[in-house]
């Protein structure tokens, strides 16, 4: 019943237009899209609650190290349409995008571009990979 509960109220939380901050500095016209952030805290809640999403580096090749973050699939802005829908084939899917960190603006774009394309629940970790393993938190070799 505990977990129930957890369940509900996580999703609540991650979901509410009061928890996510939306972003919209319209540094390029494929930034300009609303999208949701995550910090690292929830973003740890949502993998440790086992709540489905799909899990997002958004890195291109030039500035991947090999490592992500535990069962998240690679995806970069310049990704062919066909990758996307393979990816992503639910337009409702809650999917939690990052990059590199703060200065890395490869998740917001993504983030954009597939809110663009119609999906619904895209959060941007923008954060991302430096902060997480600056926590330890834990990480995978692609």
């Amino acid at each position: 019943m505990n977990s129930i509960k957890l369940l509900l109220a996580l999703s609540t939380l991650i979901l509410s237009p009061f928890t996510l901050q939306a972003e919209g500095k319209a540094k390029s016209q494929a930034e300009s899209v609303v999208c949701g952030t995550i910090d690292m805290r929830g973003l740890e809640a949502l993998i440790n609650a086992k709540i489905p999403m799909v899990l997002i580096d958004a890195r291109t090749d030039k500035y991947f190290d090999g490592t992500m973050i535990p069962g998240a699939k690679r995806l970069h802005i310049e990704s062919p349409q066909a990758d996307i829908a393979k990816l992503l084939p639910e337009k409702n899917t809650l999917i939690v995008v990052y990059c590199a960190g703060v200065g890395c603006p490869a998740s917001k774009m993504l983030a954009s571009r597939l809110i663009k394309e119609g999906y619904q629940n895209v959060i941007d970790y923008h954060h991302g990979i430096r902060e997480w393993k600056a926590n330890n938190k834990p990480i995978e070799k692609a």
